[in-house]
């Protein structure tokens, strides 16, 4: 049973009345039974929602209600967003009757300001998060300047683009957008695509995905990894939760012997001989260098070809660079 509520101390409601409520005694409200009632914008009572009669047998009544000697209450879904809403309520003891028709009407007219002020509200928190935000992903990205850079909500909705990430998705590369989703052109890398995105937002951990072929631009790889975390995080929709990054043309420097093993299923030798291909090693140089045996490099090389798919050393070495050099933490 919740306590009394010190008279002298206003900011103990929350602590002595909000919490408890919502922590327990919101699982027995009556009141919220009858969900149709209970729409955006529309003022309601308590006697609306749940006869009188048979409030006082129920365990909400008995064990929240009554303590604080309520009965009655008036309110309203004032603004809804998906799972989150923002409602108001006003409640009184019995002796004092239940609200009337011109109560329900004043509260109806107050409703759409209330709406506006919340909207408001949480646009202007929203844009100075989200400048937030997206300042934090172009930190994290600055070694990274020179790649596409997309930013992702949790549920794989595009909503930051650098401008080499704009100009990439023109292209129609291997990712394309739809109803405002990342999603990838072929439907089996796809699959593959939003697992990747659900691993990365549970592991907290970088991943590094082949996606197959592009627009006539080779292999399309690229690197998915979390955004740095808010203190005061987004709405679920307007967050940078997730981060591609995407060579958009060679660069000088050279993805990681992990990646490579990530992205092709080599081996760490072969990894090794890609990237040291990559950085302008020739094949018996990088034998005599390593103590190997031409022909232990040439198997090397006839496996890097092999598992990614391309047909020459000139084309391993173009696909090499194209990967998005992330060192991973």
């Amino acid at each position: 049973m919740p306590k009394a509520v010190p008279k002298a101390c206003a900011p103990c409601v929350s602590t002595w009345i909000i919490l408890p409520y919502a922590e327990h005694y919101a699982l027995t409200n009556v009141w919220i039974q009858n969900e149709e009632l209970l729409q955006e914008g529309a003022a309601v009572t308590s006697s609306m929602l749940f006869d009188d009669r048979y409030l006082l047998g129920t365990k909400f009544f008995g064990d929240w209600l009554r303590p604080q000697d309520l009965f009655y209450s008036l309110g309203g879904i004032v603004a809804k967003n998906g799972k989150l809403g923002v409602k108001m309520a006003a409640l009184r003891s019995k002796h004092k009757g239940p609200y009337t028709h011109e109560d329900l009407a004043w509260y109806s007219r107050l409703l759409p300001h209330l709406k506006r002020a919340c909207e408001m509200n949480q646009r202007l928190a929203g844009e100075r998060l989200a400048f937030e935000n997206h300042r934090a992903v172009n930190g994290a990205a600055q070694a990274t300047s020179g790649l596409c850079i997309l930013g992702l909500s949790a549920s794989g909705r595009l909503i930051y683009a650098n401008s080499r990430g704009e100009s990439w998705l023109r292209e129609g590369n291997c990712l394309t957008l739809r109803h405002g989703g990342l999603h990838a052109l072929d439907a089996g890398k796809d699959a593959l695509w939003q697992t990747a995105l659900k691993s990365v937002l549970a592991s907290r951990k970088p991943q590094h995905l082949n996606l197959g072929a592009g627009n006539g631009a080779g292999h399309c790889c690229l690197t998915l990894m979390p955004a740095p975390a808010l203190e005061q995080p987004l709405l679920h929709e307007q967050q940078v939760a997730l981060v591609v990054l995407i060579a958009a043309s060679p660069q000088r420097r050279v993805a990681t012997v992990r990646q490579l093993m990530e992205l092709f299923g080599l081996t760490a030798a072969e990894a090794r001989f890609a990237r040291a291909l990559a950085q302008g090693e020739a094949v018996d140089a990088y034998a005599n260098a390593e103590g190997l045996k031409p022909s232990t490099v040439r198997s090397h090389l006839k496996a890097a070809l092999e598992k990614t798919g391309v047909g020459s050393q000139k084309d391993l070495l173009r696909l090499v660079l194209s990967v998005p050099a992330v060192r991973d933490k």
